[in-house]
């Protein structure tokens, strides 16, 4: 999943960030999201927040004085880049993507029936160069 592209801390703040519906949250509401399951500081909250922003997960946006933070992505769009990137390792190329008939970039419709054809098309190519 998610936290193995990311790091706990990183998928966390993210799904709080996902939940958020668009709204950009302040690093002190994400903190406060996340008392409940994990015991966290503010400081460390913030720093990971920069480190998102850095690798152009979230965008930050000033309120004032202060600053919050949106994600650029959503979870789908994030989830499919993920898989992507992954087959594309695998392969070396994009050819089981275009296979598949999709292409990268901002395609999103990447829906459970598209993800099983890719990994069976995957595993089959695979198995039969062995």
């Amino acid at each position: 999943g998610i936290t193995k592209s990311l790091g706990t801390l990183e998928a966390a703040i993210m799904e709080v960030l996902w939940n958020a519906d668009g709204k950009p949250q302040s690093a002190r509401t994400v903190t406060n999201a996340l008392k409940p399951i994990h015991e966290v500081s503010f400081n460390a909250v913030s720093t990971v927040l920069n480190r998102l922003e850095k690798k152009e997960l979230v965008s930050r946006v000033a309120e004032g004085k202060r600053y919050s933070f949106k994600p650029n992505m959503s979870k789908k769009e994030y989830s499919y880049s993920i898989l992507s990137l992954g087959l594309s390792s695998l392969l070396g190329d994009t050819t089981l993507l275009s296979a598949a008939g999709i292409s990268g970039g901002n395609n999103t419709e990447l829906d459970s029936a598209s993800a099983m054809k890719l990994l069976e098309e995957f595993l089959q190519n695979h198995h039969d160069a062995s």
